[in-house]
């Protein structure tokens, strides 16, 4: 009897365990990462606050609006909306894990919107002013992708869309690229995308905690498909794109210390789509941008030419 005692404490003890995990890697409340993510800006460039401060200063001298629209799953999405000369082509974009719109999109934004795009930053679900309990790693944003897609067209019937999204964002986009679309939405662009939800996960982890204990992970992917309705195993963006519909860019820095490059490179192999592949020398996690500003837009705008 001692012993059936002491493997249900046991037993419950690894569960709790397991839910916290799931707890700090999905739900909105924990902004380690984004602590984080704010030390390495403000490591590479001091003036990192100021600099950000302008541009977003710059940004909001367009014609602009926030929207707020349904996602399948009723939960509010929020997003801004910027608008470029009476422009007919429109960029979506979609951050990362444990960002926001701004730190991740403001820079490339403007450039956009300088070259007659216009363009909306959204705020991923369980994200800033979004609705959503949970992160799901792409699981439900790549249906909130085609929330946006429809709110866009239902507002501008006319307009040609393209899809951007970074590190999370990009892997939902890539998984959205998969659903029948509306014609208008003509390509995609993915910059450091992870290529599958579980080895993300794994790695997340090695990073954070500095060790790999697999019954941990497996018993937060449990909390996963009970809380968030997850199954990261399943999510598999590469074996996904084996479907893609759409013409896809995959960018992704050289030096990148979050998600490995060679993620990109397996999405690229599996892309059954017109597509190509950018690896910008030296770029860190999501920093290819502000790496090489001149090739990456030259190489977007160029993308999206093919297909106007």
């Amino acid at each position: 009897m001692t012993g059936l005692w002491i493997f249900i404490i046991l037993l419950s003890i690894a569960l709790f365990i397991g839910y916290l995990d799931f707890r700090i890697a999905a739900s909105r409340n924990y902004s380690w990462i984004d602590h984080q993510s704010n030390h390495i800006l403000k490591w590479e460039n001091k003036n990192y606050t100021e600099e950000l401060d302008q541009i977003k200063a710059e940004l909001f001298r367009y014609q602009h609006e926030e929207v707020i629209i349904q996602a399948k799953d009723q939960i509010s999405l929020h997003g801004y909306l910027f608008l470029s000369n009476q422009s007919k082509q429109t960029v979506i974009c979609f951050h990362g894990y444990r960002f926001n719109c701004f730190k991740e999109y403001a820079f490339l934004a403007k450039s956009l919107l300088e070259h007659s795009f216009n363009v909306v930053l959204v705020d991923m679900r369980a994200h800033q002013k979004s609705g959503g309990r949970y992160i799901t790693f792409g699981n439900k944003e790549q249906e909130d992708v085609t929330c946006w897609i429809d709110y866009i067209i239902n507002r501008f019937p006319d307009n040609l869309l393209y899809l951007h999204g970074t590190s999370m964002g990009a892997s939902s986009v890539l998984l959205s690229s998969t659903h029948p679309l509306p014609f208008q939405v003509r390509a995609v662009v993915a910059d450091c995308g992870y290529s599958s939800a579980w080895d993300i996960f794994e790695l997340l982890h090695h990073q954070i905690f500095h060790f790999r204990v697999s019954g941990l992970l497996y018993l937060s992917n449990l909390c996963f498909h009970i809380f968030a309705h997850t199954d990261l195993h399943q999510l598999d963006i590469a074996s996904q794109l084996k479907h893609s519909k759409l013409p896809i860019l995959f960018i992704h820095g050289s030096q990148d210390r979050l998600v490995p490059t060679k993620m990109s490179k397996t999405n690229y192999q599996a892309c059954s789509s017109e597509k190509k592949l950018l690896i910008i020398e030296g770029a860190d996690h999501g920093r290819s941008f502000k790496t090489d500003p001149e090739q990456y837009l030259k190489t977007v705008l160029d993308f999206f030419s093919q297909y106007h």
